[in-house]
């Protein structure tokens, strides 16, 4: 049987390989903003089996511009998944509404339009400690807002039998004084908070809620700033153990160059990966320019 078991999870292992993708972000190292039409023919040129288009810091203009290309590139990539990393939800600070809902809106519409396998998104910008420390009632109303966000997209998913799936981001671990949704209890109370509003508001039952809804799991923002090799591994697990079923994405940051430490990284989500969370979809994560990320790709696939 344990001979069964770890087969079982070396071919997952193989087929997860298989389907390593690109999140091609939208600011660069050097701080300059990647032209998408340059990232839509990085991913057609490499052939990839995913792909992740990043569209914050975007102006509506820019994305509109592009549309042509992001339409062709599906037609003629058709065996290419396609997601959409999206603008982060704004917190109208009066009314604890999502004040740039249109767009986070659009952009879900353009994702699935693609035939989109997720859209990855940040929870609701609040710090940590802002976070804990508001009222009850508050907390709960900027949740059940920013759960509202995605009813439209789970109802269609549904009605479509389509396997479309919001994931739901981790932040970096800085404290306090980061992002809300740091932890595992965090991004819990997100999943749950949505599947059930969506669950109440639409009658769709909450299994078939479920398979729309999962994380986006980050694998260096749950490891920032953390150096010890066996904490960081030992923190990995715990977060597969825990969260591993509800993964549908995971991202690994690509440093400039393959180090030791990004090698390691990589080859632990991905055996952590092919046992927990099998079904996910892995992705080298790239701030670098065209020619390093294709180089650092191939040579990372090819592992």
């Amino acid at each position: 049987m344990k001979h069964e078991g770890v087969s079982a999870i070396a071919e997952r292992k193989e087929q997860l390989k298989e389907g390593l993708g690109l999140v091609l972000c939208t600011r660069q190292k050097d701080s300059e903003d990647a032209f998408l039409g340059r990232q839509i023919d990085l991913a057609h040129e490499l052939c990839l089996p995913a792909v992740q288009f990043d569209l914050r810091h975007r102006t509506n203009e820019d994305i509109e511009a592009s549309l042509s290309d992001l339409r062709s590139f599906h037609e003629k990539n058709s065996e290419c998944a396609i997601s959409i990393h999206g603008e982060v939800p704004k917190i109208d600070q009066k009314t604890l509404d999502i004040s740039n809902r249109e767009r986070v809106k659009k952009e879900i519409e353009l994702t699935q339009a693609l035939d989109g396998e997720s859209y990855t998104v940040h929870p609701p910008n609040v710090a940590s400690g802002t976070f804990e420390t508001v009222e009850e009632q508050q907390r709960e109303k900027v949740l059940n807002n920013y759960a509202r966000l995605f009813i439209p997209s789970i109802k269609s998913a549904t009605e479509a039998g389509s396997n479309f799936a919001i994931a739901l981001e981790n932040m970096p671990t800085k404290g306090k004084d980061g992002a809300w949704g740091q932890t595992p209890e965090d991004i819990e109370l997100l999943l749950s908070t949505v599947c059930n509003v969506a669950s109440l508001e639409t009658g769709i039952d909450m299994e078939e809620v479920q398979k729309h809804v999962g994380i986006t799991f980050d694998v260096n923002h749950a490891l920032h700033d953390m150096e010890n090799i066996e904490q960081a591994d030992q923190l990995l697990t715990e977060w597969f153990i825990r969260l591993g079923n509800r993964m549908k994405v995971i991202h690994i940051y690509m440093p400039s160059s393959e180090t030791d430490s990004f090698l390691h990284k990589y080859e632990k989500t991905l055996e952590l990966a092919a046992e927990y969370a099998p079904h996910s979809r892995l992705f080298l994560e790239s701030k670098n320019n065209a020619d390093s990320t294709k180089s650092l790709y191939i040579s990372t696939k090819n592992l």
